[in-house]
């Protein structure tokens, strides 16, 4: 059974692209089994606050509506059971593709781009 996304995760429930040279995000625990990654690393290993994936070359991550593509890519996945908020930190000629409900922004050529989640949507 797939599991139930947050309404605050909005990166992860609607369509979202982020290309970038280099690329950091922090995901839940709970999306563990959810994650595709892509590109030249040793795999995930076990590191300070979770599982950790670093990657070099043509990366991507996809974890439900979310598309990452860097040319340096760390994931972290924190253990089970913990609560950390999805967080994602680009640097580097950012690229930022969103939709909601048909909706879209777009930003390209950014520097550094920062999403997190957005808890005021819970209520």
């Amino acid at each position: 059974m797939a599991p139930r996304i947050p309404k605050h995760e909005t990166f992860l429930r609607h369509p979202t692209e982020v290309r970038a040279e280099e690329v950091r995000v922090l995901l839940p625990g709970y999306l563990a089994d959810r994650i595709g990654v892509e590109g030249l690393s040793e795999g995930f290993r076990e590191g300070p606050g979770g599982w950790i994936w670093e990657g070099t070359g043509d990366c991507v991550l996809r974890v439900l509506s979310l598309v990452v593509r860097a040319s340096r890519l760390t994931v972290t996945v924190a253990p089970e059971g913990s609560r950390p908020e999805f967080m994602l930190a680009a640097e580097g000629d950012v690229r930022f593709a969103h939709s909601v409900r048909g909706v879209g922004s777009l930003a390209e050529g950014l520097h550094f781009l920062l999403l997190r989640d957005d808890r005021s949507l819970e209520k």
